[in-house]
Protein backbone atom coordinates (compact mmCIF):
# COMPACT_ATOMS: atom_id res chain seq x y z
CA UNK A 1 0.00 0.00 0.00
CA UNK A 2 1.16 3.54 -0.64
CA UNK A 3 0.75 6.36 1.85
CA UNK A 4 -2.54 7.53 0.34
CA UNK A 5 -4.25 4.15 0.18
CA UNK A 6 -6.56 3.28 3.08
CA UNK A 7 -8.18 0.18 1.59
CA UNK A 8 -6.41 -2.12 -0.86
CA UNK A 9 -8.15 -5.14 -2.41
CA UNK A 10 -5.98 -7.31 -4.67
CA UNK A 11 -7.05 -10.43 -6.55
CA UNK A 12 -9.76 -11.33 -4.05
CA UNK A 13 -11.91 -14.42 -4.57
CA UNK A 14 -14.67 -15.77 -2.35
CA UNK A 15 -16.73 -18.87 -3.01
CA UNK A 16 -19.89 -20.33 -1.53
CA UNK A 17 -21.68 -23.65 -1.90
CA UNK A 18 -25.24 -24.00 -3.18
CA UNK A 19 -25.77 -27.22 -1.20
CA UNK A 20 -25.84 -27.09 2.61
CA UNK A 21 -24.89 -30.76 2.94
CA UNK A 22 -21.93 -30.42 0.58
CA UNK A 23 -20.92 -27.19 2.29
CA UNK A 24 -20.61 -29.00 5.63
CA UNK A 25 -18.66 -31.85 4.03
CA UNK A 26 -16.28 -29.42 2.32
CA UNK A 27 -15.78 -27.55 5.59
CA UNK A 28 -14.77 -30.74 7.40
CA UNK A 29 -12.50 -31.66 4.49
CA UNK A 30 -10.77 -28.27 4.59
CA UNK A 31 -10.17 -28.53 8.36
CA UNK A 32 -8.75 -32.04 8.01
CA UNK A 33 -6.49 -31.02 5.12
CA UNK A 34 -5.16 -28.14 7.18
CA UNK A 35 -4.65 -30.41 10.19
CA UNK A 36 -2.71 -32.99 8.16
CA UNK A 37 -0.81 -30.34 6.21
CA UNK A 38 -2.30 -31.49 2.89
CA UNK A 39 -2.69 -29.22 -0.18
CA UNK A 40 -5.46 -26.65 0.24
CA UNK A 41 -8.39 -27.07 -2.17
CA UNK A 42 -10.11 -23.83 -1.27
CA UNK A 43 -8.50 -22.03 -4.19
CA UNK A 44 -10.48 -24.07 -6.75
CA UNK A 45 -14.15 -24.83 -7.24
CA UNK A 46 -15.72 -28.12 -6.26
CA UNK A 47 -19.13 -29.49 -7.15
CA UNK A 48 -21.99 -27.11 -6.19
CA UNK A 49 -19.54 -24.27 -5.45
CA UNK A 50 -19.47 -20.91 -7.22
CA UNK A 51 -17.43 -17.72 -7.03
CA UNK A 52 -19.38 -15.04 -5.19
CA UNK A 53 -16.38 -12.75 -5.76
CA UNK A 54 -14.13 -13.30 -8.75
CA UNK A 55 -10.78 -11.47 -8.94
CA UNK A 56 -11.74 -8.18 -7.27
CA UNK A 57 -9.16 -5.39 -7.46
CA UNK A 58 -9.49 -1.76 -6.31
CA UNK A 59 -8.25 0.73 -3.75
CA UNK A 60 -9.69 3.63 -1.77
CA UNK A 61 -7.57 6.62 -0.85
CA UNK A 62 -7.77 8.74 2.26
CA UNK A 63 -10.87 10.90 2.32
CA UNK A 64 -12.41 9.26 -0.75
CA UNK A 65 -15.97 7.99 -1.00
CA UNK A 66 -16.53 4.95 -3.20
CA UNK A 67 -20.04 3.96 -4.27
CA UNK A 68 -20.61 0.30 -5.09
CA UNK A 69 -23.61 -0.39 -7.32
CA UNK A 70 -25.01 -3.43 -9.06
CA UNK A 71 -27.99 -5.71 -9.07
CA UNK A 72 -29.00 -7.95 -6.19
CA UNK A 73 -26.67 -10.94 -6.02
CA UNK A 74 -23.77 -9.13 -7.69
CA UNK A 75 -21.51 -9.67 -4.65
CA UNK A 76 -21.64 -6.19 -3.11
CA UNK A 77 -22.58 -7.21 0.43
CA UNK A 78 -20.16 -10.14 0.36
CA UNK A 79 -17.37 -7.73 -0.53
CA UNK A 80 -18.19 -5.49 2.45
CA UNK A 81 -18.21 -8.49 4.76
CA UNK A 82 -14.74 -9.49 3.57
CA UNK A 83 -13.40 -5.98 4.08
CA UNK A 84 -14.91 -5.93 7.57
CA UNK A 85 -13.30 -9.30 8.39
CA UNK A 86 -16.52 -11.29 8.74
CA UNK A 87 -15.46 -13.64 5.94
CA UNK A 88 -11.89 -14.52 4.95
CA UNK A 89 -11.04 -14.42 1.23
CA UNK A 90 -10.32 -17.76 -0.44
CA UNK A 91 -7.67 -16.09 -2.58
CA UNK A 92 -6.09 -12.65 -2.70
CA UNK A 93 -5.49 -10.09 0.01
CA UNK A 94 -7.22 -7.17 1.68
CA UNK A 95 -5.24 -4.49 3.50
CA UNK A 96 -6.73 -1.72 5.61
CA UNK A 97 -5.02 1.15 7.39
CA UNK A 98 -6.80 2.09 10.58
CA UNK A 99 -10.06 1.19 12.26
CA UNK A 100 -13.22 0.24 10.40
CA UNK A 101 -16.83 0.91 11.36
CA UNK A 102 -19.41 -1.14 9.49
CA UNK A 103 -23.15 -0.64 9.01
CA UNK A 104 -23.79 -3.88 7.17
CA UNK A 105 -26.94 -5.32 8.74
CA UNK A 106 -29.67 -3.67 10.78
CA UNK A 107 -28.98 -4.23 14.43
CA UNK A 108 -25.69 -6.04 13.84
CA UNK A 109 -23.45 -5.80 16.89
CA UNK A 110 -26.28 -4.91 19.27
CA UNK A 111 -27.23 -7.08 22.21
CA UNK A 112 -31.04 -7.21 22.08
CA UNK A 113 -31.48 -7.52 25.84
CA UNK A 114 -29.29 -4.53 26.67
CA UNK A 115 -30.50 -0.96 26.53
CA UNK A 116 -29.57 1.48 23.80
CA UNK A 117 -27.22 3.29 26.17
CA UNK A 118 -25.48 0.05 27.17
CA UNK A 119 -25.06 -0.85 23.51
CA UNK A 120 -23.45 2.52 22.85
CA UNK A 121 -20.74 1.63 25.36
CA UNK A 122 -20.33 -1.89 23.91
CA UNK A 123 -20.10 -0.74 20.28
CA UNK A 124 -18.00 2.28 21.10
CA UNK A 125 -15.49 0.06 22.90
CA UNK A 126 -15.33 -2.30 19.92
CA UNK A 127 -14.58 0.71 17.70
CA UNK A 128 -11.64 1.76 19.85
CA UNK A 129 -13.23 4.33 22.14
CA UNK A 130 -12.36 4.42 25.82
CA UNK A 131 -15.10 4.61 28.43
CA UNK A 132 -14.08 8.21 29.08
CA UNK A 133 -14.39 9.02 25.34
CA UNK A 134 -17.83 7.46 25.19
CA UNK A 135 -19.04 9.35 28.26
CA UNK A 136 -17.74 12.60 26.79
CA UNK A 137 -19.65 12.04 23.53
CA UNK A 138 -22.67 10.18 24.91
CA UNK A 139 -25.07 13.11 24.78
CA UNK A 140 -23.93 13.95 21.26
CA UNK A 141 -24.44 10.36 20.08
CA UNK A 142 -27.91 10.13 21.67
CA UNK A 143 -28.91 13.51 20.20
CA UNK A 144 -27.77 12.44 16.73
CA UNK A 145 -29.72 9.18 16.96
CA UNK A 146 -32.78 11.17 18.10
CA UNK A 147 -34.06 8.35 20.32
CA UNK A 148 -33.46 9.94 23.74
CA UNK A 149 -36.82 8.86 25.18
CA UNK A 150 -36.05 5.21 24.31
CA UNK A 151 -32.34 5.13 25.15
CA UNK A 152 -32.86 3.10 28.33
CA UNK A 153 -35.22 0.59 26.67
CA UNK A 154 -33.87 -2.80 25.50
CA UNK A 155 -32.80 -2.80 21.86
CA UNK A 156 -35.16 -5.68 20.97
CA UNK A 157 -38.02 -3.18 21.38
CA UNK A 158 -36.49 -0.85 18.76
CA UNK A 159 -37.79 -0.56 15.22
CA UNK A 160 -35.45 -1.09 12.27
CA UNK A 161 -35.15 2.66 11.82
CA UNK A 162 -34.21 3.20 15.46
CA UNK A 163 -31.48 0.54 15.25
CA UNK A 164 -30.05 2.21 12.17
CA UNK A 165 -30.10 5.58 13.90
CA UNK A 166 -28.24 4.20 16.89
CA UNK A 167 -25.73 2.23 14.82
CA UNK A 168 -24.88 5.15 12.56
CA UNK A 169 -24.66 7.57 15.49
CA UNK A 170 -22.07 5.40 17.26
CA UNK A 171 -20.07 4.61 14.11
CA UNK A 172 -19.93 8.21 12.92
CA UNK A 173 -18.70 9.52 16.29
CA UNK A 174 -15.96 6.90 16.78
CA UNK A 175 -12.28 7.45 15.90
CA UNK A 176 -12.28 5.50 12.64
CA UNK A 177 -10.49 5.70 9.32
CA UNK A 178 -12.93 3.70 7.17
CA UNK A 179 -16.74 3.63 7.19
CA UNK A 180 -18.63 0.79 5.46
CA UNK A 181 -22.37 1.09 4.80
CA UNK A 182 -24.60 -1.42 3.05
CA UNK A 183 -27.90 0.22 2.14
CA UNK A 184 -28.96 0.40 5.78
CA UNK A 185 -29.60 4.12 5.47
CA UNK A 186 -32.51 3.26 3.14
CA UNK A 187 -34.48 2.29 6.26
CA UNK A 188 -34.34 5.75 7.80
CA UNK A 189 -36.74 8.58 7.07
CA UNK A 190 -35.76 11.43 4.76
CA UNK A 191 -34.78 13.80 7.57
CA UNK A 192 -32.42 11.24 9.09
CA UNK A 193 -30.97 10.34 5.69
CA UNK A 194 -30.10 13.98 5.15
CA UNK A 195 -28.49 14.13 8.58
CA UNK A 196 -26.44 11.02 7.78
CA UNK A 197 -25.27 12.32 4.42
CA UNK A 198 -24.24 15.62 5.99
CA UNK A 199 -22.31 13.67 8.61
CA UNK A 200 -20.60 11.61 5.92
CA UNK A 201 -19.60 14.87 4.28
CA UNK A 202 -18.05 16.02 7.55
CA UNK A 203 -16.21 12.71 7.94
CA UNK A 204 -14.88 13.00 4.40
CA UNK A 205 -13.48 16.45 5.18
CA UNK A 206 -11.74 14.90 8.21
CA UNK A 207 -10.02 12.41 5.90
CA UNK A 208 -12.23 9.40 6.67
CA UNK A 209 -12.81 7.10 3.70
CA UNK A 210 -16.27 5.70 2.98
CA UNK A 211 -17.41 2.71 0.98
CA UNK A 212 -21.13 2.32 0.61
CA UNK A 213 -23.36 -0.06 -1.27
CA UNK A 214 -26.53 1.46 -2.66
CA UNK A 215 -29.29 1.17 -5.22
CA UNK A 216 -29.99 4.91 -4.97
CA UNK A 217 -28.55 6.28 -8.22
CA UNK A 218 -29.32 9.85 -7.15
CA UNK A 219 -27.02 9.73 -4.11
CA UNK A 220 -23.96 8.23 -5.86
CA UNK A 221 -23.17 11.28 -8.04
CA UNK A 222 -23.70 13.67 -5.15
CA UNK A 223 -21.37 12.02 -2.66
CA UNK A 224 -18.92 9.75 -4.44
CA UNK A 225 -15.52 10.47 -5.91
CA UNK A 226 -15.52 7.11 -7.74
CA UNK A 227 -17.95 4.29 -8.36
CA UNK A 228 -17.68 0.56 -8.93
CA UNK A 229 -20.18 -1.56 -10.82
CA UNK A 230 -20.34 -5.22 -9.85
CA UNK A 231 -21.97 -7.95 -11.92
CA UNK A 232 -22.09 -11.65 -10.99
CA UNK A 233 -19.18 -11.41 -8.60
CA UNK A 234 -16.92 -9.44 -10.92
CA UNK A 235 -16.00 -5.78 -11.24
CA UNK A 236 -17.55 -4.63 -14.50
CA UNK A 237 -16.38 -1.03 -14.15
CA UNK A 238 -14.33 1.02 -11.71
CA UNK A 239 -13.73 4.71 -12.17
CA UNK A 240 -15.67 7.88 -13.00
CA UNK A 241 -19.11 8.07 -11.43
CA UNK A 242 -20.92 9.23 -14.57
CA UNK A 243 -19.54 6.43 -16.73
CA UNK A 244 -20.34 3.83 -14.07
CA UNK A 245 -23.95 4.94 -13.71
CA UNK A 246 -24.34 5.22 -17.47
CA UNK A 247 -23.24 1.59 -17.93
CA UNK A 248 -25.51 0.42 -15.10
CA UNK A 249 -28.52 2.29 -16.46
CA UNK A 250 -27.87 1.13 -20.01
CA UNK A 251 -27.59 -2.52 -18.97
CA UNK A 252 -30.68 -2.32 -16.79
CA UNK A 253 -32.84 -0.49 -19.28
CA UNK A 254 -31.78 -2.68 -22.19
CA UNK A 255 -33.02 -5.69 -20.27
CA UNK A 256 -36.22 -3.90 -19.26
CA UNK A 257 -36.90 -2.74 -22.80
CA UNK A 258 -33.99 -0.55 -23.68
CA UNK A 259 -32.73 2.74 -22.39
CA UNK A 260 -32.26 5.01 -25.34
CA UNK A 261 -35.42 3.72 -27.02
CA UNK A 262 -37.37 6.95 -27.07
CA UNK A 263 -41.08 6.42 -26.50
CA UNK A 264 -42.98 8.46 -29.07
CA UNK A 265 -46.61 8.29 -28.04
CA UNK A 266 -47.65 11.18 -30.26
CA UNK A 267 -45.66 12.92 -33.00
CA UNK A 268 -47.99 15.42 -34.58
CA UNK A 269 -51.57 15.30 -35.87
CA UNK A 270 -53.34 16.27 -39.08
CA UNK A 271 -53.49 19.86 -37.84
CA UNK A 272 -50.05 20.01 -36.18
CA UNK A 273 -47.46 18.29 -38.37
CA UNK A 274 -44.00 17.65 -36.86
CA UNK A 275 -41.27 17.63 -39.53
CA UNK A 276 -38.24 17.25 -37.29
CA UNK A 277 -37.08 17.18 -33.65
CA UNK A 278 -33.62 18.42 -32.78
CA UNK A 279 -31.64 18.72 -29.56
CA UNK A 280 -28.90 21.01 -28.36
CA UNK A 281 -26.42 19.56 -27.52
CA UNK A 282 -27.04 17.17 -30.41
CA UNK A 283 -28.05 13.60 -29.71
CA UNK A 284 -25.22 11.11 -30.27
CA UNK A 285 -25.60 7.33 -30.21
CA UNK A 286 -29.22 7.80 -29.19
CA UNK A 287 -28.39 9.83 -26.08
CA UNK A 288 -27.66 13.42 -25.08
CA UNK A 289 -24.47 14.26 -23.19
CA UNK A 290 -24.38 17.46 -21.13
CA UNK A 291 -21.79 19.17 -19.01
CA UNK A 292 -22.77 20.36 -15.54
CA UNK A 293 -24.36 23.82 -15.75
CA UNK A 294 -25.16 23.55 -19.46
CA UNK A 295 -28.55 24.30 -21.05
CA UNK A 296 -30.60 21.63 -22.80
CA UNK A 297 -32.85 22.64 -25.69
CA UNK A 298 -35.48 20.72 -27.66
CA UNK A 299 -36.42 22.22 -31.05
CA UNK A 300 -39.60 21.02 -32.77
CA UNK A 301 -39.95 21.99 -36.44
CA UNK A 302 -43.68 22.08 -37.19
CA UNK A 303 -46.37 23.05 -39.67
CA UNK A 304 -49.57 24.35 -38.08
CA UNK A 305 -52.74 24.13 -40.17
CA UNK A 306 -54.48 26.60 -37.82
CA UNK A 307 -53.71 28.86 -34.87
CA UNK A 308 -52.96 27.15 -31.55
CA UNK A 309 -53.39 29.66 -28.73
CA UNK A 310 -52.20 29.35 -25.16
CA UNK A 311 -50.81 25.85 -25.52
CA UNK A 312 -49.42 23.86 -22.61
CA UNK A 313 -45.85 22.51 -22.80
CA UNK A 314 -45.05 19.93 -20.13
CA UNK A 315 -41.45 19.04 -19.32
CA UNK A 316 -40.52 16.12 -17.06
CA UNK A 317 -37.27 14.63 -15.82
CA UNK A 318 -37.26 11.11 -14.44
CA UNK A 319 -34.67 9.01 -12.62
CA UNK A 320 -34.92 5.66 -14.43
CA UNK A 321 -33.70 3.34 -11.63
CA UNK A 322 -35.24 1.20 -10.33
CA UNK A 323 -38.37 2.58 -11.98
CA UNK A 324 -39.12 5.94 -13.56
CA UNK A 325 -39.30 8.26 -10.55
CA UNK A 326 -40.19 11.95 -11.14
CA UNK A 327 -37.31 14.28 -10.34
CA UNK A 328 -38.59 17.52 -11.91
CA UNK A 329 -41.87 18.42 -13.60
CA UNK A 330 -43.06 21.79 -14.87
CA UNK A 331 -45.17 23.43 -17.55
CA UNK A 332 -44.91 26.82 -19.19
CA UNK A 333 -47.85 28.13 -17.16
CA UNK A 334 -45.85 27.30 -14.02
CA UNK A 335 -43.52 30.11 -15.10
CA UNK A 336 -46.41 32.35 -16.26
CA UNK A 337 -45.18 32.09 -19.86
CA UNK A 338 -47.87 31.98 -22.53
CA UNK A 339 -47.06 30.23 -25.81
CA UNK A 340 -49.06 30.83 -29.01
CA UNK A 341 -48.42 29.10 -32.33
CA UNK A 342 -49.79 30.81 -35.40
CA UNK A 343 -50.80 29.07 -38.62
CA UNK A 344 -47.86 28.22 -40.83
CA UNK A 345 -44.41 26.70 -40.49
CA UNK A 346 -42.01 27.42 -37.67
CA UNK A 347 -39.90 26.07 -34.86
CA UNK A 348 -40.81 25.73 -31.20
CA UNK A 349 -37.86 25.68 -28.81
CA UNK A 350 -38.00 24.88 -25.12
CA UNK A 351 -34.87 25.16 -22.99
CA UNK A 352 -34.06 23.82 -19.54
CA UNK A 353 -31.53 26.34 -18.28
CA UNK A 354 -28.44 25.68 -16.17
CA UNK A 355 -28.78 21.97 -15.42
CA UNK A 356 -26.58 22.14 -12.35
CA UNK A 357 -26.41 18.42 -11.67
CA UNK A 358 -23.31 16.30 -11.24
CA UNK A 359 -22.83 12.96 -13.00
CA UNK A 360 -26.54 12.41 -13.33
CA UNK A 361 -28.49 10.01 -15.55
CA UNK A 362 -32.05 10.92 -16.38
CA UNK A 363 -34.87 10.52 -18.88
CA UNK A 364 -36.51 13.59 -20.41
CA UNK A 365 -40.16 13.82 -21.38
CA UNK A 366 -41.83 16.58 -23.42
CA UNK A 367 -45.48 16.97 -24.37
CA UNK A 368 -47.61 19.65 -26.03
CA UNK A 369 -51.31 19.90 -25.15
CA UNK A 370 -53.95 21.99 -26.98
CA UNK A 371 -57.70 22.66 -26.98
CA UNK A 372 -58.36 23.33 -23.29
CA UNK A 373 -55.69 20.78 -22.29
CA UNK A 374 -57.61 17.89 -23.82
CA UNK A 375 -55.54 16.89 -26.85
CA UNK A 376 -51.89 15.95 -27.17
CA UNK A 377 -50.28 16.95 -30.46
CA UNK A 378 -46.78 15.95 -29.37
CA UNK A 379 -45.55 13.60 -26.66
CA UNK A 380 -42.08 12.07 -26.41
CA UNK A 381 -40.82 10.22 -23.34
CA UNK A 382 -37.68 8.41 -22.18
CA UNK A 383 -35.19 10.64 -23.98
CA UNK A 384 -31.87 9.57 -22.37
CA UNK A 385 -29.72 12.37 -20.98
CA UNK A 386 -26.42 12.10 -19.09
CA UNK A 387 -25.00 15.09 -17.20
CA UNK A 388 -21.29 15.00 -16.46
CA UNK A 389 -19.53 17.21 -13.96
CA UNK A 390 -16.84 17.49 -11.31
CA UNK A 391 -18.37 19.14 -8.26
CA UNK A 392 -19.71 16.86 -5.52
CA UNK A 393 -23.01 18.71 -5.37
CA UNK A 394 -26.53 18.07 -6.60
CA UNK A 395 -27.15 21.75 -7.35
CA UNK A 396 -30.71 22.96 -7.78
CA UNK A 397 -33.60 20.64 -8.53
CA UNK A 398 -36.05 23.21 -9.88
CA UNK A 399 -34.82 24.62 -13.14
CA UNK A 400 -35.65 27.75 -15.02
CA UNK A 401 -37.35 27.24 -18.38
CA UNK A 402 -37.43 29.27 -21.56
CA UNK A 403 -39.88 28.99 -24.49
CA UNK A 404 -39.50 30.46 -27.96
CA UNK A 405 -41.60 30.26 -31.16
CA UNK A 406 -39.86 31.22 -34.41
CA UNK A 407 -42.03 31.36 -37.59
CA UNK A 408 -40.32 30.29 -40.81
Amino acid sequence: MNNEQVVLVEGVYKKFCRSLRHSMVYGIEDVMREGFNLPDRRASLRKYEFWALDNINFDIKKGETLGVIGRNGAGKSTLLRLINGIYPPDKGRIQIKGRVAALIAIGAGFHPQFSGKENIFINGTLLGMTRRDIKARLDEIIAFADIAEFIDAPVYTYSSGMKVRLGFAVASHAPIEVLLADEVLAVGDNAFKLKCWNKIGELREQGISTLFVTHDMASVPIWCHQAMLMDRGKVKFFGAVDECIEIYLRDFMEEMGGMGIIERQQTGTDEFIVHNVRFSPEMQNNKILLQQGEDLSVMIDYEARRDFLDILINTSIFIPIPISVPFFQAANNSFDKRVDIKKGKGSLQLTIKNINLNNFAMELGVSIVIDDLQTHVFRWKRIPVFVRGNALSSGITYFDMDYKVTPS
